[in-house]
């Protein structure tokens, strides 16, 4: 319940010949701040440099309760200036174990720039997925707001920036409001601005996992690995749960720092096993967005390799709980071995490629493959240069699968007799694979439910969305004939007439002819409609059981087809 406040707006300055560590460790509901609005600066001549930041809390409780309660809030912050960190060993910032544990205030830990510096490994880690020891503090961050100024690391041995296990809170408010079913987020959030990270001789590896009701948003961020032999760049977003991820453009580059050529260096970056809980916020479902706003530049001299894999989206019929999204262009050139775009077995989820996808090989072994994903909308706007071969194939592969699986789901949810789905569903066939034989046969299906269901309006604008978007002319004329009978129920002679004076390929002109005469027949107008039928008679075939039907027809109004047929050689 203190304030601890060290080189306000100053300057703070520790050099050792040997290590030096920095601890804000264990305080409760204090605020601490080192050198902030200045400058923080570390260094370890020989040997390590580490800040941690650990197993701080705020456990602010207001002293009233319900309604009185809502406006005592107590914040507090762990601050420190612009922190440069320099060594011969090992440099780390860890952030760790803090607990922001009420709903009555927050915890946050505030860095300026940082600049960290070794010759040796570097990492930068904030929450982390295991215990330190038995019966002790887990070190991951509940909660808490960690925010970072612009990070440049450079280190001649491997870089390790960790963002791992931060859990956000869902409040049920119903004690303090005293209303069912109010839920509130407190999310933990974690913020850099633009991120440079350089390895000379070793890899550099990012890895954002296992967070759980999380916001975490970066810059732009710029990886280079120089590193020989086996040594890889990688960007790895994974196993989070409820949580979006923001970024500006991301460039990973292995390039070897000019090694030989029996040195294999590697490119990774992956959106991989994300998933939503499926939880409701008031009314609304959490919705996940992963979004890289602008580029995703991939290079190497061995493989360079883009993953959208495993992510699952929704529960039940709920749909579109998890967004990902690349706004700019990929670009993905590979040296020694291949490069890759893959997007596949993703369930119930939204992929948009806002931009160009460019993949190369020099050893001309690319591919862009989309396969295996479950009602999951796969959105490419735009197809740029793809420098390998059989694009096309594992594109429009990938396009009939999602289809298909978009219009059992369709199926689905017609057998339910939910309305609301219903349109739901047909509303995405119709955004996302309006154009294929799926789309069309959606159509066919959801008029033929609302006209059961005495929705004629919807019916109709189903079939005619059918009969003028499909490319199939056989569709076209299923859709017209089927209009022409709801018009026709609506009495809307006229309408369903002109409907069926349009070309029809010739397969369906018996057809069309019958239905012309069922429409008269309802207008009253016998005459015309005798004609009609008769005409329907001489175009099936003798054996077709729907010539029988016509035959009943033209009976009931006291004609006998058969005499003219046989007059005229008919069997």
């Amino acid at each position: 319940g203190s304030d601890v406040t060290i080189a306000s707006e100053g300057e703070m300055t520790l050099n050792s010949d040997y290590s030096v560590f920095i601890e804000v460790d264990s305080n409760t509901n204090t605020n601490v701040s080192l050198a902030a609005g200045g400058d923080l600066n570390v260094t370890a001549c020989d040997d390590t440099a580490v800040v941690d930041i650990k197993w701080n809390n705020n456990n602010h409780q207001p002293t009233g309760s319900g309604p009185d309660a809502v406006g005592q809030y107590q914040s507090f912050m762990i601050e420190l200036g612009n922190l440069t960190m320099d060594a011969n060993g090992y440099v780390g910032l860890d952030i760790y174990g803090n607990d922001d544990e009420t709903f009555f205030g927050d915890l946050t830990v505030q860095i300026g720039d940082i600049s960290m510096v070794t010759y040796a490994d570097a990492s930068l880690t904030v929450g982390e997925d295991f215990w330190e020891w038995e019966d002790a503090a887990p070190l991951a961050n509940w909660a808490t707001t960690v925010e970072m100024g612009n990070v440049d690391v450079l280190a001649k041995e491997n870089i390790n920036v960790e963002l791992i296990s931060n859990y956000g809170t869902m409040y049920d408010l119903g004690t303090i409001y005293s209303e069912a079913n109010r839920y509130q987020q407190d999310n933990a959030i974690i913020i850099m601005k633009d991120v440079a990270l350089t390895s000379d001789f070793a890899g550099v590896y990012v890895d954002i996992g296992y967070n759980e009701l999380g916001v975490i948003e970066l810059g732009n961020v710029d990886a280079v690995a120089h590193g020989a032999s086996y040594d890889s760049v990688s960007f790895s977003v994974y196993e989070n749960e409820s949580t979006t991820f923001l970024s500006g453009n991301i460039s990973l580059v292995a390039d070897g720092g000019g090694t030989s050529d029996d040195d294999y260096q590697d490119a990774y970056f992956s959106f991989t096993s994300n998933s939503d809980r499926n939880e409701l916020v008031g009314e609304q479902y959490i919705v996940n967005t992963y979004t890289v706003d602008g580029d995703l530049t991939l290079e190497a001299t061995d493989t360079a390799q883009v993953d959208i894999d495993f992510n699952y989206g929704g529960y039940g019929d709920q749909w579109k709980n998890l967004e990902i999204t690349v706004t700019g262009n990929i670009d993905v050139t590979a040296g020694n071995w291949f490069s890759a775009v893959q997007i596949t077995e993703n369930d119930y989820i939204v992929v948009n490629i806002d931009g160009n996808i460019t993949v190369k090989s020099t050893e001309d072994y690319a591919e862009v493959y989309i396969d295996g994903n479950a009602i999951t909308w796969v959105l490419i706007a735009v197809l740029g240069t793809y420098a390998g071969w059989n694009f096309y194939h594992y594109w429009q592969r990938g396009q009939a699968t999602q289809a298909a699986a978009m219009y059992e789901e369709v199926e689905r949810v017609v057998k339910t007799g939910d309305m609301v789905k219903i349109e739901r569903a047909f509303a995405d066939m119709k955004e996302k694979f309006g154009a294929t034989a799926y789309g069309q046969q959606a159509g066919l299906l959801v008029a033929r439910q609302y006209f059961d269901a005495g929705k004629l309006d919807q019916a109709k604008a189903a079939l005619m969305w059918v009969a003028e978007k499909s490319s199939d002319p056989g569709y076209q004329a299923v859709a017209r004939l089927r209009l022409a009978a709801v018009l026709a129920d609506g009495k809307a002679y006229a309408e369903a007439l002109t409907q069926l004076a349009g070309p029809f390929p010739v397969q369906f002109e018996a057809l069309v002819a019958d239905r012309k005469g069922d429409v008269l027949m309802l207008d009253g107008k016998k005459e015309l409609a005798r004609a009609e039928y008769d005409k329907a008679y001489r175009a099936f075939e003798p054996r077709t059981e729907y010539r029988r039907l016509v035959e009943v027809k033209l009976n009931a109004l006291g004609v006998d087809p058969q005499p003219a047929a046989v007059a005229k050689g008919t069997p």
